[in-house]
């Protein structure tokens, strides 16, 4: 089975190899799943060879977001063999379907992990992820890109979270790229290594997702005030709840209470969930 799997250098061959390797058909993928579930080791690394053009179909899926298909290939075959290993015929689905989550998982947490100069927790990747598939299935289907709205409507999201999609897909450009074929000079080479990619995101980019949060959540002008003081948005010095209600001739504990109930709306915002979950 080793001999199946990609090795450096090889892709074509790899390619060419799997590609004589015919699919599996109904009867033949029932038994070896029986015989899986025996413990027979032969039956593993069938199913295994059979299925590796299929995670070939699925990688290629992931092309454009930093990772070669080598790579995406290769990650794509250890999902599958966490598949063979997990898959119980006995509940009657069909291999493919059970092993393709599997197999994108790997590929999207590769992606998510090793592509980006500014990594993003897998949960948020995922999303960012799916905004960028979405937007590749449209461009393919209408010939152009879509509308921040029409892709919004399609994701089911605010068009504030589109927006920030926007910003994030901006970072997608690797280290490694070759900035032209006769300057082999890499855009890595060009960054400053003093220089916080992550900071200046948080810096440059946050004051504009929280502006966002606020107007989806729907605060009135006050409660963004408030927050704002009692967070140091606009001051060096952080102001007690007692300064902030002062300021408003109210007590601490109404200042307190409006942070603490602004706070939960923001939470429980479906902007929220969407950029923050």
């Amino acid at each position: 089975m080793d001999s199946y799997f990609l090795s450096e250098n090889c892709l074509n061959d790899y390619l060419n190899m799997i590609g004589k390797i015919p699919l599996l058909t109904a009867s033949e993928e029932k038994e070896l799943g029986v015989r899986i579930l025996a413990g027979d080791r032969k039956a593993f690394e069938e199913m295994t060879v059979h299925n590796l053009r299929y995670v070939v179909s699925i990688a290629k899926g992931y092309m454009g977001f930093g990772l070669p298909l080598e790579d995406l290939i290769q990650e794509g075959n250890i999902g599958l063999i966490d598949a063979v290993n997990n898959f119980d015929v006995t509940k009657g689905f069909k291999f493919s379907t059970f092993a393709r989550d599997r197999i994108m998982g790997k590929i999207e947490f590769a992606v998510a992990k090793t592509s980006r100069n500014i990594k993003l927790p897998y949960h948020k990747f995922e999303k960012l992820l799916k905004y960028l598939k979405e937007k590749k299935k449209f461009t393919s289907q209408n010939g152009r890109e879509p509308t921040r709205e029409e892709i919004a409507a399609s994701m089911g999201v605010d068009i504030d979270v589109i927006k920030l999609y926007e910003e994030l897909e901006k970072d997608t450009l690797s280290l490694n790229y070759i900035l032209n074929s006769d300057d082999k000079a890499e855009f890595g080479d060009m960054v400053d290594n003093g220089r916080d990619i992550e900071e200046e995101f948080m810096k440059d980019e946050l004051p504009n997702i929280v502006e966002g949060l606020f107007k989806a959540t729907g605060l009135n002008d006050i409660d963004v005030e408030v927050l704002k003081k009692r967070f140091g948005f606009d001051e060096d010095n952080i102001p007690t709840y007692s300064e902030i209600g002062a300021e408003y001739d109210r007590t601490s504990t109404w200042a307190n209470q409006k942070v603490i109930k602004a706070l939960k709306r923001m939470k429980n915002s479906k902007y929220f969930k969407d950029t923050f979950y």
